[in-house]
């Protein structure tokens, strides 16, 4: 059995089931479900990884502190840099700032790291029509001042 899904927009999501049940069951997931339909059937960001969107955002803009902007997505690249952008979601956000907290940064620079990444997603939501900005589900860090 073949359960295929079609939404204007998004390439078409197909998959082959040895019961009509499973076949169901899925395509009821799918249908419920539109994160995982924008991950499995938007082309644009199907194989986009963390590093390429990176890439292509620093090539498209202009940036108040490019330096230190490019400085702290790197580092994000560094820590998740093969991941499917779809697949970063608030838990490994908040990974990631408590690494960057284990390595003695004050709570300001870890906003500014995550200030960084939220700007990547903002751009990919418009460019790439990502649904939503993982980043703004993370609060931020406290000043110590």
């Amino acid at each position: 059995y073949r359960a295929i899904m079609r939404k204007r927009g998004l390439k078409p999501i197909t998959q082959t089931f040895s019961t009509k049940r499973l076949a169901v069951q899925f395509a009821r997931r799918i249908e419920g479900d539109r994160e995982l339909q924008q991950s499995l059937g938007n082309p644009a960001t199907s194989g986009l990884t963390l590093h390429k969107a990176v890439i292509d955002y620093l090539n498209q803009h202009t940036l108040k502190d490019y330096k230190m902007t490019t400085s702290r997505l790197y580092w994000w690249v560094s820590q998740y840099g093969d991941r499917p952008v779809t697949d970063i979601d608030p838990a490994l956000i908040k990974t990631g700032i408590r690494k960057l907290a284990a390595g003695g940064r004050a709570g300001p620079t870890l906003n500014r790291y995550q200030s960084a990444l939220s700007g990547l997603f903002n751009y990919l939501m418009d460019e790439y029509d990502l649904p939503e900005n993982p980043c703004r589900k993370v609060r931020s860090k406290p000043g110590s001042c």
